[in-house]
């Protein structure tokens, strides 16, 4: 053999393009041409399965792998090598697993790119602690031009009854990422059920699950140019009875990402997400449109969300939804939401940051759509809910139309402004519909300067007003701003 290289087969032609069947018999002089490649070629459902769990080499998709319906009990272990899948896709398959981490390859290391995983079904028996998507469970290598299209993906959290804290991590692509994952597309539902405490447990649990619909915790790690459709369905579920009060369940969703701590950079999502609830939940969920908690650390530049977020049951005792971000800690810049939600429970609620904590810097994004409380007692803010002390939020606005059961606790910009945090340029639009208790309301807030549509949709204000940058942002008149 060649070192380096593996042996591919025997080739009439130099092209090695005519594969020689030795089933054929020589009646004249011939020759053959040995192929040797770096890459090991995968042509059969066979030839996919047999990649090994550790693998260290290269491997290319010759054409589409069909596994017609084939259920798989077992993923392809940990991947250290390089999978080309050269523009092709696998496709046509059911996934089962019951592990802490799972996949279609439990870690990645190494690069896997060019390639679709379609119409598939992937369930899984998730570990309280556990980190599952379709492509890898944990990723700490290259996940990059692959798609995930038409897939169902559900999870089911196994149940714990050990003292301690917990945290998992479940997304539709990778679980976890602390790699880099870019210029990928994901359009897929994912239906997520967290464990349930029935008053057998051992001391105090508290159980972190952090939902995402590419990535569930994106650790440190860079996630660029990821376009994404989704629907996700949530449900946290605890205690079968009211006595059980020492075991928590803690839900955070985000369209696109549960938490994040890395660098995310150019990537649009839509999202349709339905939070459920059952049994006794005293801990109130966290729903943000892109990342549920955008930890210290964190990074959003240049980002977008689209869509819905409703809830569907009110077992809750409330919720805290942002827009965007739930939890905001970090950098969030040149970034939009334009996301309707409709909740009938109790919360904090905001059309882009719900909670702007200390040590967090928001700038040049604004909040549109709409938000629909039926519940009487929520505190609603159309850009933010809380700006804690110590948080900044500049050059921003909210055209955010607002309808509230409550008659108060309700602003067009800022519910509630610590003491030391800093608003700098921001506004709202005077022409949103603000309705109270079923009646029209004077849109206003003096933590933000109103204005009108057409100058919030003016070349003028968003170029000179609130100082965006042409190099990143598109106006065109009678327009919110798109992202270039």
């Amino acid at each position: 053999t060649k070192s380096g290289y593996h042996f591919i087969g025997w080739y009439l032609d130099e092209e090695l393009t005519q594969a020689y069947e030795f089933d054929t018999a020589f009646r004249e002089n011939t020759t053959l041409y040995a192929y040797f490649s770096e890459s090991i070629p995968i042509r059969t459902v066979e030839d996919l399965l047999a990649i090994p769990s550790g693998a260290t080499a290269k491997y290319y998709l010759v054409n589409d792998i069909n596994l017609e319906g084939q259920t798989l009990t077992a993923s392809l272990g940990d991947f250290a090598g390089e999978f080309n899948g050269e523009g092709h896709k696998i496709y046509n398959f059911i996934l089962t697993l019951s592990s802490a981490t799972a996949g279609f390859f439990n870690t990645n290391s190494g690069t896997i790119k060019n390639v679709t995983f379609e119409g598939f079904s992937f369930s899984a028996n998730a570990s309280f602690h556990g980190r599952t998507g379709i492509i890898a469970g944990i990723n700490t290598g290259i996940i990059s031009n692959c798609k995930v299209l038409d897939g169902e993906v559900s999870y089911t959290q196994s149940i714990n009854w050990k003292e301690g804290e917990y945290y998992a991590y479940y997304g539709v692509l990778s679980g976890s990422n602390s790699g880099t994952i870019s210029n990928c597309v994901v359009e897929a539902k994912l239906t997520m059920y967290t464990n349930r405490y029935y008053g057998y447990y051992d001391g105090d649990i508290v159980n972190t699950v952090y939902v995402g619909g590419v990535v569930g915790a994106n650790q440190n790690g860079t996630v660029e140019g990821v376009t994404s459709n989704v629907q996700i369905i949530a449900t946290v579920r605890n205690h079968s009875d009211n006595s059980s009060s020492d075991a928590q369940n803690i839900l955070r969703v985000g369209g696109v990402l549960g938490e994040n701590s890395g660098s995310v950079i150019n990537c649009h999502g839509n999202i349709d997400l339905i939070l459920n609830g059952e049994g006794n939940i005293t801990r109130r969920p966290s729903v943000g449109g892109f990342v549920s908690t955008n930890q210290t650390g964190g990074s959003i530049n240049g980002c977008s969300l689209s869509g819905t977020i409703t809830n569907g049951n009110t077992s809750f005792t409330g919720l805290y939804i942002g827009g965007f971000v739930e939890n905001q800690y970090a950098s969030v810049e040149n970034c939009f939401a334009d996301v309707d939600i409709s909740t009938s429970m109790k919360g904090c609620i905001a059309g882009f940051v719900c909670t702007a904590d200390k040590g967090g810097t928001t700038a040049y994004c604004y909040s549109t759509g709409s938000i629909t409380s039926t519940a009487s007692s929520s505190n609603i803010g159309g850009f933010v809910r809380s700006a804690v002390s110590g948080s900044s939020i500049s050059c921003c606005f909210s055209t955010t139309d607002i309808e509230s059961a409550s008659t108060s606790n309700t602003k067009a910009f800022a519910y509630s402004v610590g003491t030391s945090a800093v608003l700098f340029r921001c506004y709202y639009n005077t022409e949103a519909s603000f309705t109270l208790s079923g009646a029209e309301t004077e849109y206003t807030d003096s933590n933000a300067t109103g204005i009108d549509t057409a100058t919030m949709q003016s070349e003028d204000f968003v170029y000179d007003t609130v100082y965006w940058d042409r190099e990143i942002w598109n106006v065109t008149d009678g327009e919110y701003p798109t992202l270039k």
